[in-house]
């Protein structure tokens, strides 16, 4: 389309003339198309990276924080690990700390897994051996304006050898959740205000590999059990959703996918935003044996509905797509860690796909620079337009020193024809959480109670439908105070029309 403005030279004739698109952050996409695109930025690598430490094993993200664990980093001793802490200002991230426990241990594992909600983090130690030989531990973290210290350890309930407590983590403000190497159960925990307290253990119900993936909101945790059965078939998986009623959490729904077949994997990763799960599969063979694939599910009148299956463009056998999954409003991005391009095997891709209010779509393909075995897209982060993909088998700290590929989403929530990030820089808008958000936009995004990416109409219908109902799980409860009222209603008519992504 070819842009052009009117030059006047009198009442009587206009001339077209070519129009100069404008370029306010100077990176080559005019600022009226850059909504929805996804530009690549820092590429993240520990600065004393090297051989075999599988930087971004672990990854997290949550606003302008990410930390990224290599549990096989050997500062104190072999495979004793490490995680580091990056944070995004002025357009780009960069580490601001390389943290270890209290108690560092040679070959402790310190960093497989890593969950993140504000000021607080957990960072697990899969192979700690405190209480019995490899039982794990997992160890929390707070920023207190300055710095991250140690806040807490925590334990699993019964310990053991070899149980490998923290083989993958959950969190969300005020709960952690954390799964064992054994898949035998998942152990909650919640702020007590002055500490942090075991809650309950979750037991599956014939989940083999239970906890082996885990998300957890404010209102759910949601437990991937990609060996779990149903009678007639063996080994197809499974993902538990949990919500809390009358202070237990309690099995609120069983996800199985709608063409179940043997050895699938479904509940390999699983992801939550609100009122929508993902599950990966990474051995449906829809586009050949373990091509992958990606279960879409949404909380409608009461249940979990499958609302969709998402397969890779151009997906082929072996890709594992579905290694990794995120989801944040209408944006869903999922990792194929054994894509091969560009020449090479196991190089992986990660794809976004974008919910227009009624169905998902590919819109845009990652996939960095081929090299053997990077593995890029096992694990996939999103938080406030941000987009984090770890490459585990990336060498350039040494073989399978890792790393982490780093993307942002070009938004214009209040639809002016310039993205957000000229209107902070430039004053228009204020942004005083640092997370790259109009403070504005950002609150009238809760509004979007559908996660369609709009304040609209079908906001509007589902507020009204639910108007009056109390409880913090009604879905047109907007401000989370625990019914549906007219400061909903108003929030919703002012926010009207507000893009969220």
């Amino acid at each position: 389309m070819t842009l052009t403005r009117w030059a006047c030279a009198a009442v009587a004739f206009c001339v077209p003339q070519p129009l100069v698109a404008q370029d306010c952050n100077s990176n080559g996409v005019p600022d009226q198309t850059e909504a929805g695109t996804w530009f690549g930025n820092t590429t993240l690598r520990a600065s004393d990276g090297g051989f075999r430490d599988l930087f971004g094993a672990g990854l997290a993200i949550s606003g302008n924080w990410a930390v990224v664990g290599a549990y096989y980093n050997d500062e104190y001793g072999v495979n004793a690990g490490a995680a580091y802490v990056f944070r995004h200002t002025e357009g780009s991230w960069n580490e601001r700390v390389r943290l270890v426990p209290a108690d560092p241990r040679p070959s402790q594992h310190f960093g497989r897994a890593t969950a993140m909600a504000g000021d607080r983090m957990v960072v697990t130690a899969r192979r700690d051996s405190e209480l019995a030989t490899e039982c794990g531990a997992a160890y929390v973290f707070h920023y207190n304006g300055l710095e991250w210290v140690q806040q807490a350890k925590l334990y699993p309930a019964n310990p053991r050898t070899f149980h490998e407590f923290g083989h993958a983590a959950g969190m969300s403000r005020d709960v952690i959740a954390i799964g064992s190497t054994n898949g035998s159960s998942v152990r909650v925990f919640r702020w007590a205000g002055d500490g942090w307290a075991p809650e309950q253990s979750l037991a599956s119900v014939g989940g083999n590999f239970f906890g082996q993936a885990i998300a957890v909101s404010p209102e759910r945790i949601v437990v991937g059990a990609y060996g779990g059965d149903l009678p007639e078939l063996d080994g197809i998986g499974v993902a538990y959703v949990y919500s809390r009623q009358a202070g237990s959490w309690v099995t609120e729904q069983m996800l199985f996918a709608s063409d179940a077949v043997q050895y699938d994997s479904f509940g390999w990763s699983v992801a939550i935003d609100h009122d929508v799960i993902v599950v990966g599969a990474v051995r449906d063979d829809d586009l050949g044996d373990a091509s992958g694939s990606a279960y879409v599910f949404r909380y409608v009148n009461g249940a979990w509905v499958e609302e969709g299956k998402l397969v890779a463009p151009d997906g082929a056998p072996g890709d594992r797509f579905g290694s990794g999954v995120a989801i944040e409003r209408n944006w869903i991005v999922v990792g194929a860690r054994a894509h091969d391009s560009g020449g090479a095997m196991d190089n992986g891709r990660a794809y976004a796909f974008r919910y227009d209010g009624v169905t998902w779509n590919h819109v845009a393909t990652f996939a960095p620079q081929a090299t053997d075995s990077a593995g890029f897209g096992s694990s996939i982060r999103l938080s406030d337009g941000r987009l984090l993909a770890n490459s585990v088998g990336d060498g350039v700290n040494g073989v399978d020193s890792g790393a982490v590929f780093t993307y942002h989403l070009g938004q214009d929530c209040n639809q002016n024809d310039q993205p957000d990030e000229c209107d902070i820089a430039s004053g228009i808008a204020l942004d005083l959480n640092d997370n790259g958000l109009p403070d504005a936009c950002e609150i009238a995004c809760l509004s979007d109670l559908n996660s369609d990416g709009t304040v609209n109409l079908t906001d509007l219908t589902r507020l009204l439908g639910d108007f009056g109902n109390p409880g913090p799980e009604a879905p047109g409860d907007a401000d989370g105070d625990g019914d549906t009222d007219l400061t909903d209603l108003a929030a919703l008519i002012a926010a009207f029309g507000t893009q969220c992504g």
